[in-house]
């Protein structure tokens, strides 16, 4: 999905994977023994995150500084709909930030 945004660029190997634009990073990818751990960073959805934390706090925090952090399981679904608008608005935030 990260590799889907025009001049996306994968960088870093093993355990931290981060995709960054303009030299800025838009998503962070960890390995972790039960699957993976995404962080990116929200505006406009970012209600959206606090309420999923609030339902979901194993899976979904969200920090004051709107970082948010997304646990997958390898047995769970993936929330692809959900993780593409919220990869595309990180995306999109690094871009406007004057990378």
């Amino acid at each position: 999905m990260a590799l889907a945004c025009p001049g996306a660029e994968e960088v870093g190997v093993g355990a931290c994977v981060s995709f960054r634009v303009q030299g800025k990073d838009f998503l962070f990818l960890y390995s972790t023994p039960l699957g993976y751990e995404l962080k990116l960073t929200l505006d406009q959805s970012v209600a959206e995150a606090w309420a999923l934390s609030t339902k979901q706090p194993e899976l979904y925090r969200v920090n004051p500084r709107r970082k948010v952090f997304v646990t997958l399981r390898h047995d769970d679904p993936l929330p692809e709909e959900t993780l593409s608008r919220w990869i595309e608005e990180s995306y999109r935030l690094q871009l406007g930030s004057g990378a």
